[in-house]
């Protein structure tokens, strides 16, 4: 998350409180800077509702004076994250890979993108290997 974090603005949408996030923050995420932290308990609602969606749209326009179509969304979920970003015209994603295969957590990207309810624009084993691929693209 320090490599993407040199090269663009982090946020993060999150299904937990603030509190189970806060912990993440001071664990495996120590020291990775977010230019914005989104959670259920902020929103008052769950993904996939739009509003959770929606919410950081907004945010993004009022506070960084950002379109949708400047954000990238970055998911492990299928069914959840990638199936709202289609449906709500983010810009194609990248889907987190972490399981390997087209069964991924939430649902078959063979069907899903069949069925054109998910558009995903790149596809990585992990954030590590994205990034590396970022740091390769700036270098």
């Amino acid at each position: 998350m320090k490599v993407l974090a040199k090269h663009y603005k982090l946020f993060v949408l999150s299904n937990v409180d603030n509190e189970s996030f806060g912990r993440t923050l001071a664990g495996p995420l120590k020291g990775v800077h977010w230019d914005g932290i989104y959670t259920a308990e902020l929103i008052g609602s769950y993904k996939p509702n739009p509003r959770n969606y929606n919410y950081v749209v907004e945010r993004l326009k009022e506070d960084f004076d950002m379109s949708k179509g400047e954000t990238l969304m970055v998911a492990q979920g299928l069914d959840i994250d990638h199936v709202s970003a289609k449906a709500l015209g983010f810009r194609p994603a990248v889907w987190i890979a972490r399981y390997a295969g087209d069964a991924g957590m939430g649902g078959n990207k063979e069907r899903l993108q069949a069925e054109g309810l998910i558009e995903i624009g790149a596809e990585y084993a992990s954030l590590g290997e994205m990034a590396e691929a970022v740091k390769k693209a700036f270098a």
